[in-house]
């Protein structure tokens, strides 16, 4: 009888450390489970969060671009001022190019092709308040009065500014960062002044500040170099999200 109880003693303490076994194993499994679906949930939001900030400084871009081209070569009087009678000859100055008698609009890249100046001419409305692109309020005038206004593309910063002054004044104020997360950019040419289509064309892309997509497979990398005809270079083990953004606008206020 003792052995017989000896032997059912061993053989409960067998079975116990079996299951032990068997319960580790599968906590293990639970756990690496539960760390890998926190991993990937960690990972979607960074994905979420990148494309929506994407998202936002493109659409933040456009609006400022589009406000300030749709200002170019608006004139107070247009009945009474011809565009030459109301924007003159203007030398180069402040990172902008020089204008012609009647220009508003001019671009001017950098030698390396990653910066670039977007500068437009136009007259403050008789409204009391108005804004220049900076958010300053310009100061009013019952006349006439002419602005100059820079749009800065840096994609070496990744940051698009804006500078403003009145065209009387010397010189542009320090220049505001608007948007961030400018990746790189392209310019279609602008239309010359007797072209029947006066319209500009930009691209814009944008890149997320994480590094939130890794292992997401993206085709934006070969969507720009067709688009640019540039190479997009990337170092190695870059995985932030890109977001692509085009617009084309009409100058609506270029002409007689």
């Amino acid at each position: 009888m003792p052995c017989a109880r000896n032997y059912e003693m061993r053989r409960q303490r067998a079975l116990a450390l079996v299951e032990l076994l068997v319960a580790l194993a599968l906590g293990g499994f639970l756990v690496l489970g539960i760390t890998q679906l926190f991993l990937d949930g960690k990972r979607h939001y960074g994905v979420q969060q990148g494309q929506l900030a994407n998202q936002e400084n493109a659409r933040l871009a456009i609006q400022l671009i589009s406000r300030l081209v749709a200002q170019a070569g608006y004139r107070t009087r247009p009945e009474q001022d011809s565009p030459e009678a109301a924007f003159g000859a203007m030398p180069a100055s402040g990172g902008c190019p020089a204008f012609a008698s009647g220009q508003s609009i001019a671009l001017a890249h950098a030698g390396d092709g990653r910066r670039a100046e977007l500068c437009v001419r136009y007259q403050r409305g008789f409204e009391a308040q108005e804004a220049d692109c900076t958010g300053n309020p310009l100061a009013f005038s019952a006349q006439p009065l002419n602005v100059v206004a820079r749009l800065s593309f840096d994609s070496l910063a990744g940051e698009l500014g804006c500078a403003s002054r009145v065209e009387s004044a010397v010189g542009f104020a320090s220049s505001s960062v608007l948007v961030d997360g400018l990746l790189d950019f392209q310019f279609q040419p602008l239309p010359r002044p007797r072209d029947p289509l006066q319209a500009i064309g930009i691209a814009l892309l944008f890149a997320s500040e994480q590094h939130a997509a890794d292992g997401i497979a993206s085709e934006r990398p070969e969507h720009w170099r067709a688009l640019s005809g540039r190479r997009l270079e990337l170092p190695a083990g870059d995985h932030r999200l890109l977001h692509l953004s085009q617009l084309s606008l009409a100058l609506r206020s270029i002409g007689p």
